[in-house]
């Protein structure tokens, strides 16, 4: 799967069809915008590569229909599959390494940091 397509079905799959599934879109845009999904995603879409979208926006809508179709009136809204409670650790003072022990390893190092290539895009 290629990075594009990634993309593109990361934005449909968090942004877009939540809204398409909770009925919010499908009032409005009874098929998905594939421009719509584009910006989402933050990429521009070739026509090629938008007839080739289609088809699978297409197929995914489909099955949110689906989806739609089961009753769920009587199942609690979650945020996880299982309970969840008190994930953190006791926050206890314990020995800790050195500054000095700490950056043996670092490749690069300034006051007591570790310097790290910037990751950052520019915008």
């Amino acid at each position: 799967m290629s990075r594009l397509t990634v993309k593109v079905f990361y934005a449909l799959a968090t942004q877009a069809a939540p809204l398409y599934a909770f009925g919010i879109m499908s009032e409005q845009a009874p098929a998905m915008d594939l421009d719509y999904v584009a910006n989402l995603a933050r990429i521009e879409l070739t026509p090629e590569e938008k007839a080739r979208f289609a088809d699978q926006f297409a197929s995914i809508l489909e099955y949110f229909e689906k989806l739609k179709a089961v009753d769920v009136s009587g199942i609690e809204p979650t945020a996880h599959a299982f309970p969840v409670e008190n994930v953190w650790g006791v926050d206890e003072p314990a020995p800790s390494f050195r500054p000095e022990e700490a950056m043996r390893n670092a490749p690069a190092q300034r006051e007591n940091m570790v310097v790290v290539p910037k990751v950052v895009e520019d915008a």
